[in-house]
Formats: C-alpha cells, sequence, structure tokens
C-alpha cells in the first residue's frame, strides 16, 4: 500500500504542475479504457480490424499495439504489475 502524498496545487508551480500532469494522465488512462471494448472486439475479428479501425500502419503492428494495450491496462487495474495505479493512487490534491 502506497503512502498517500498530498499535493497543494497553490503552493508552487512546480505543485499544480504535478498535479496536472497526473491528471493528464489518469484522463489518458481513462480514455484508452473507454475504447478497450472496441479494441478487445475488433482484435477478436482480426488484427486487420485493429488496423482499420486504429490507424495502425499493418496488422503486425495492430497485434503489438492491441497485446501492449490490453497488458498496461491489467497492469493498472491491480495485475501483477501494479507500480502504475500504486503511483496515481500515491497522490491526492489538496
Amino acid at each position: 500500500m502506497a503512502l498517500i502524498a498530498k499535493v497543494d496545487p497553490t503552493a508552487t508551480a512546480a505543485a499544480r504542475q504535478t498535479v496536472e500532469a497526473i491528471n493528464l494522465f489518469r484522463a489518458c488512462i481513462g480514455k484508452l479504457e473507454s475504447l478497450d471494448g472496441l479494441r478487445a472486439q475488433s482484435i477478436g475479428v482480426s488484427a486487420a480490424e485493429v488496423q482499420m479501425l486504429f490507424g495502425v500502419e499493418d496488422a503486425t503492428q495492430a497485434q503489438a499495439l492491441s497485446d501492449r494495450w490490453a497488458a498496461f491496462l491489467a497492469a493498472y487495474n491491480g495485475g501483477t504489475i501494479t507500480v502504475v495505479s500504486d503511483f496515481f493512487d500515491a497522490f491526492s490534491a489538496s
């Protein structure tokens, strides 16, 4: 369990930028989570489907994108590697 780090975004420019960066990361991960169903359904059809939907250069890269995306979200959502979620959970804007 991570120790909660309470950051006062009004304290300094660095504190504000830290909170903004963490919130931006959270929003980006949220976007990946919201598109994950589409990713999973399309890779279930074929790598070519992922290629078409997500604009990846070829089917090999589409498969790699899908695999890495799934692995990242699994790690973030409490898989065996929890470093990513621990990092975000440790910050709280006060």
